[in-house]
C-alpha cells in the first residue's frame, strides 16, 4: 500500500510540473500585421494684434526701485569712460554651476561696455 502511495504521489508530481512547464511555454506568435496610415496636416496661421498692457504695474515682484537706480545711473555716467587701470571683479561665494548664468551676464556686460571684468 505504501508502495502504490508513493508511485501515484510521484505521478501527480510529475504531471503537476508537466503541466507547469507546459503553461509557461509561449504559443507561436501570430503573423504580424503592418497598417500604414497616412495623416496630412493643414495648420492655419492667424495674426492677431498683440494686445499691450503695462505688466510692471500687475506684478508685485518687479524690482522698479532697481530699475529706477540702474536708470539714475545710466544718466550720471553717460558719456564717460572708465578711469584708466580699473578694475572689477564678480565674486561669487563657491563654485557650482548655479553661477554659470551670472557669468555669462558678466562676460556679456564686461564686452558691451568695454570694461575688464573678472569672474571669480
Amino acid at each position: 500500500m505504501k508502495n502504490t502511495s508513493n508511485i501515484l504521489k510521484v505521478t501527480l508530481l510529475a504531471t503537476m510540473m508537466m503541466i507547469l512547464v507546459l503553461s509557461s511555454c509561449n504559443s507561436p506568435a501570430a503573423p504580424e500585421t503592418v497598417v500604414e496610415t497616412i495623416i496630412e496636416t493643414v495648420i492655419e496661421t492667424v495674426e492677431v494684434p498683440a494686445v499691450t498692457t503695462d505688466a510692471s504695474a500687475d506684478n508685485p515682484y518687479r524690482p522698479n526701485e532697481l530699475f529706477a537706480a540702474v536708470e539714475v545711473l545710466e544718466a550720471a555716467t553717460e558719456g564717460q569712460s572708465p578711469p584708466a587701470g580699473a578694475k572689477f571683479a564678480f565674486l561669487a561665494n563657491n563654485l557650482s554651476p548655479f553661477w554659470t548664468a551670472a557669468q555669462i551676464g558678466v562676460a556679456r556686460s564686461s564686452s558691451e561696455l568695454g570694461v575688464p571684468i573678472a569672474f571669480q
